[in-house]
């Protein structure tokens, strides 16, 4: 949802009218967390309100995350990642900005290995800010999965049965910069993330069932060769997903590599 002002408010009223104007603006063209934005003179007008907004107050913390979320909108990741990382320098504490920097990146087309790191650093700390939030932890799980599925798919974004093999015993990984991910300890991350989002998410059916298809392909991701308990949670994934949804389940091929 768009944020209207409630934290770290500017000491320039016109910084909060602007601010107001921005977001009731991307409200209207139906700019929200995860939509795209469309074709409107309104956005255009909102992101002149919210930049000047900043410009007036530079410390206004909302601002920047109304302009985070109108970037996102329009498939600006860059811009939209500067503007979260500006409202965690202002408000450290408020897990939302680290939060929606991961919602950008798993949004995005146009995310790099590089993008997905900085959202799986950014997705560790929203879960240690708010730690009970059953969402935030599946999208940090997410965020391992992507990450897991990049680098298994490495080179050329195909992945073979060697590549595979290699992927489960933890050999195979992806080398970008100074940063070392490999898709083992990726899978495992994301495997302990949706463990917690399904302890914490105990009020929705629909939450159950995206859940423990992720779990499925994140175990399937990781292999179940000498690992009887890894085995024993895919199976339990199967089982929820065939009583909850008997037509849509589907049967993976243990001897396989996951699809791309």
């Amino acid at each position: 949802m768009l944020l209207a002002p409630t934290i770290a408010q500017p000491s320039c009223a016109c910084a909060q009218v602007l601010n107001n104007l921005g977001g009731a603006l991307l409200k209207a063209v139906g700019v929200e967390e995860g939509a795209r934005a469309i074709d409107s003179p309104y956005v255009d007008e909102a992101a002149h309100a919210l930049s000047l907004a900043v410009r007036l107050a530079p410390s206004y913390h909302d601002a920047y995350m109304n302009l985070g979320i109108l970037y996102r909108s329009s498939d600006r990741l860059q811009e939209a990642l500067s503007m979260y990382a500006a409202a965690t320098r202002i408000v450290p504490g408020d897990g939302r900005a680290y939060d929606r920097m991961g919602i950008a990146v798993l949004t995005s087309g146009a995310r790099s290995p590089r993008d997905l790191r900085q959202a799986a650093t950014a997705m560790r700390t929203a879960t240690a800010l708010q730690p009970d939030i059953s969402s935030i932890w599946q999208r940090r799980g997410d965020v391992q999965l992507a990450l897991a599925q990049f680098a298994q798919s490495m080179p050329g974004g195909r992945i073979g049965a060697a590549v595979h093999e290699a992927a489960s015993s933890g050999v195979q990984s992806l080398q970008s910069g100074s940063a070392l991910v490999t898709a083992e300890s990726s899978y495992r991350e994301a495997l302990h993330a949706y463990e917690r989002s399904r302890t914490l998410c105990t009020a929705s059916e629909t939450c159950e069932l995206q859940l423990h298809t992720q779990v499925a392909v994140a175990v399937h991701g990781l292999g179940t060769r000498g690992r009887p308990l890894t085995l024993r949670v895919l199976l339990d994934a199967m089982r929820a997903l065939q009583l909850a949804a008997p037509n849509t389940s589907r049967t993976f091929n243990m001897e396989s590599p996951p699809p791309p």
